[in-house]
């Protein structure tokens, strides 16, 4: 809910303030797109900053912040996590659901899909002007490579749900 003043509220079915953008004045107004916590307890939030500028970051139901506003450029868009953040748009990383970044850092990531794995991979050179080849492989929500595809394949995706016809008879 958006006050008169700016600020944003979100209030529980007891009408409970649970979250309010006072505390984060300092990095500007935070936007009234405040679309309610995913599943996992977290949501970006979008702020404008004093110098014209948009931020993102994360925070929990609490109020905490897990990803500082501003630190990353917004990346992820479903509500799987762990996020998928950039500095530069040209190598991404993940933060789990506490704020820690994943070890790893890689030239394409996908976004985690509902099994849990997320497609990743390191450039390994150029088929052509428009194409490039990946090392591909599969990671898991801690950042384990659970799969690593042969050298023949030079790009992949996630995983998806396959659904058989029923054999008729």
């Amino acid at each position: 809910m958006e006050q008169s003043t700016g600020e944003v509220e979100c209030i529980d079915q007891s009408g409970k303030v649970v979250f309010s953008s006072e505390k984060y004045r300092e990095y500007g107004k935070l936007r009234c797109e405040f679309y309610g916590f995913d599943e996992d307890g977290l949501t970006e939030i979008v702020i404008d900053t004093k110098e014209d500028t948009v931020i993102f970051g994360v925070i929990n139901q609490k109020g905490d912040v897990v990803i500082a506003p501003g630190e990353y450029r917004p990346s992820r868009l479903y509500s799987f996590t762990p996020y998928r953040v950039t500095k530069d748009y040209e190598t991404y990383q993940f933060v789990d659901q506490n704020g820690d970044l994943l070890e790893n850092e890689y030239d394409y990531a996908a976004l985690f899909s509902k099994n849990g794995l997320c497609f990743v991979g390191k450039e390994t050179g150029k088929i052509n002007d428009r194409t490039s080849r990946y090392q591909c492989k599969y990671i898991d929500e801690k950042g384990k490579v659970v799969l690593e595809l042969p050298d023949r394949y030079i790009f992949a995706g996630n995983f998806t749900a396959v659904y058989q016809e029923e054999e008729r008879v």
